[in-house]
């Protein structure tokens, strides 16, 4: 019987120097330097996972290299350029956005690591920051060093974002800003009480360099303004009252809390009233500054309890005063006073109205003044309407206004809210503006009617 050979694997036989471990990188636009760099890595236990090239770069060409450190947690990515700067990028996630990213985390790596650049992108709703290392010369040695630079910028950054503050007494987060003695000595006294500090943020803008403290044991934040000239501190408290009646509630606490100022803003229909302690250089000390924390405090503790003022009541037909003094002609028909204007120029005649009501947006008083485009019995036809709507003002608009219980007609009306405090000149220009336009739409809208509107 005739025994067969029996089937050995090609990796068995072939001697090990024949097997390519670097076949992921042939026909890759790599400069020799690149391949250096590259082998000098792969001997320090770092492992290629991709190696793709770039078709998408303007100048030169470009090989995009991801690798695993060593110890197989972290990802690193590389960019060998051959005509550019090559880079080497780390990224952690963060929570904020895109813009706000920039703004937390930008001037502070920054100051830590000047040959750093910050670099953010979100995808799929989440927001990442890359500490990036950008390289002249792409040696083994250089990056090296870079992949060194951006650990330490990527634990800076994971430092940053989760409010870990630095070593007790060190204030490098704080270089950025431009600290007085007495301002780095309160920073100092500050840590020591136990308030910690949770952002920096150093911008060229005076009044955007601030730090952010979280106090012990409590779950407010106090807010440092700093310049050479003066720290200021300031809490913030958001409520559901009108701008009008968070005015009205903070009208006590310059006389309740001496030095203490406070600001009602509406951000974006959301009211929040900030208080601030503003101390001089030379006020500027540790005791002073907890006291001065200490009674914002107090400040927003009273805010809190003070009873909700009453809305201020609505003004009493202020426009219609304006009227009556401008000495025009007018008549008083009860909700409205009723205006005839004649246009010598069309040999026309059209009526402007104005509503003795007023109507309160916040804290602007408005009355509105308006004239008929349109009243009939007749529902106004979908391509009239249409025609009609598509029109577009700088200033006023159209109301299509259906049959009621207290009128039976359709009606359109071309209207202007108009601030109850404007002079007699702008009354006077609001009206004849409003029957002008009014009259225009007239025409167009019922051209074999006439002219009885």
């Amino acid at each position: 019987m005739m025994l067969l050979p029996i089937p050995i694997p090609i990796a068995l036989i072939c001697p090990a120097y024949l097997i390519d471990d670097d076949a992921d990188l042939k026909g890759m636009p790599l400069a020799s330097i690149h391949k250096e760099a590259l082998a000098a890595l792969k001997k320090a236990g770092y492992k290629r996972t991709r190696v793709e090239e770039n078709d998408l770069t303007i100048i030169g060409s470009a090989t995009e290299v991801d690798l695993l450190s060593p110890d197989g947690k972290e990802k690193i990515s590389l960019k060998f350029n051959t005509e550019d700067d090559s880079t080497v990028d780390r990224e952690i996630l963060v929570p904020e956005t895109k813009a706000a990213a920039y703004a937390r985390y930008g001037s502070q790596l920054k100051a830590k690591f000047p040959n750093v650049v910050l670099v953010c992108y979100a995808v799929n709703g989440k927001t990442y920051a890359v500490a990036r290392v950008e390289l002249s010369e792409a040696s083994p040695k250089n990056v090296m060093e870079a992949l060194a630079e951006t650990k330490r910028a990527i634990a800076f950054l994971e430092q940053t974002r989760d409010g870990v503050s630095a070593p007790k007494g060190d204030l490098s987060d704080l270089e950025a800003l431009p600290l007085t003695a007495n301002q780095k000595a309160v920073f100092v006294a500050l840590e020591k009480s136990g308030y910690r500090r949770v952002r920096v943020t150093a911008e060229p803008n005076e009044e955007q360099r601030y730090v952010t403290l979280d106090p012990p044991g409590s779950d407010f934040k106090v807010f440092v303004y700093v310049s050479p000239r003066r720290m200021r501190l300031q809490r913030s408290l958001d409520v559901t009252d009108t701008e009008n009646q968070a005015t009205a509630r903070t009208r006590p606490i310059p006389e309740k809390f001496p030095g203490m100022t406070a600001r009602v803003y509406d951000l974006l229909g959301r009211i929040s009233i900030t208080l601030e302690v503003a101390l001089s250089d030379s006020e500027t000390t540790p005791t002073r500054t907890l006291d001065a924390i200490a009674a914002l405090g107090r400040g927003i503790a009273f805010l809190k309890d003070a009873p909700l003022p009453p809305p201020a009541p609505a003004p009493t037909d202020p426009v219609g005063k304006t009227l009556q003094a401008s000495k025009l002609i007018y008549t008083d028909i009860g909700n409205f006073y009723k205006l005839k204007f004649d246009n010598s120029n069309t040999k026309r005649s059209q009526y402007a109205y104005v509503r003795k009501d007023v109507y309160s947006y916040n804290s602007l008083n408005v009355q509105e003044i308006y004239s008929l485009c349109y009243d009939s019995p007749d529902a106004p036809s979908a391509a009239l309407l249409e025609k009609t709507f598509q029109k577009g003002f700088s200033l006023g608009g159209l109301v299509l206004e259906a049959p009621s219980e207290t009128q039976k007609n359709w009606r359109i009306r071309f209207k202007i809210d108009a601030p109850t405090d404007l002079p007699q000149a702008t009354l006077k220009t609001y009206l004849q503006l409003v029957q002008g336009t009014g009259d225009e739409i007239e025409k167009e809208l019922t051209p074999d009617k006439g002219d009885i509107l």
